[in-house]
Order: C-alpha cells, then sequence, then structure tokens
C-alpha cells in the first residue's frame, strides 16, 4: 500500500544548513530528510506527552554517497 506522501521546502542561512547537515550525518547517515522526518517525529511525541523513543520508519534509507571517515583513534 502506497502512502500519501507530501513535499515541503524550506529556505534557511547556510549556517544553520551546516549544522543540519552535520546533525543529519551523526544521526542519519547523512540523509537530511530521514533526519527532519525523526525531528519532527519527536517534537510530536513530545508535545503530546508520548513516550520516546518513537519507532523509525518502516524503511531505513540507505546514504547515495559513501564516506570515508575516521573510526578510531590512536593514542600516541
Amino acid at each position: 500500500m502506497d502512502e500519501e506522501k507530501k513535499q515541503v521546502n524550506t529556505q534557511m542561512d547556510a549556517d544553520l544548513y551546516v549544522k543540519l547537515e552535520q546533525m543529519a550525518e551523526d544521526d542519519a547517515d547523512g540523509n537530511i530528510s530521514f533526519f527532519i522526518r525523526k525531528l519532527i517525529r519527536q517534537e510530536y511525541a513530545r508535545r503530546q506527552q508520548l513516550p520516546l523513543p518513537l519507532p523509525a520508519s518502516k524503511k531505513i534509507p540507505t546514504p547515495k554517497k559513501t564516506i570515508n571517515r575516521q573510526t578510531s583513534v590512536v593514542a600516541a
């Protein structure tokens, strides 16, 4: 069954977008749309006094790009 989808566009300052991009990278493998949906679900739950964490969407997105980043630190 296909769900009806709606699209939302917004403008923001470049510095705010950089923050959003970093938070999405940290929490959602860089998928900004997935991260924003997560924020909306969390805020809705907070306002409705629902328990957290809310379940994620049915499908976990796969990142469209490969990111190579350091995963461990070696002490000197």
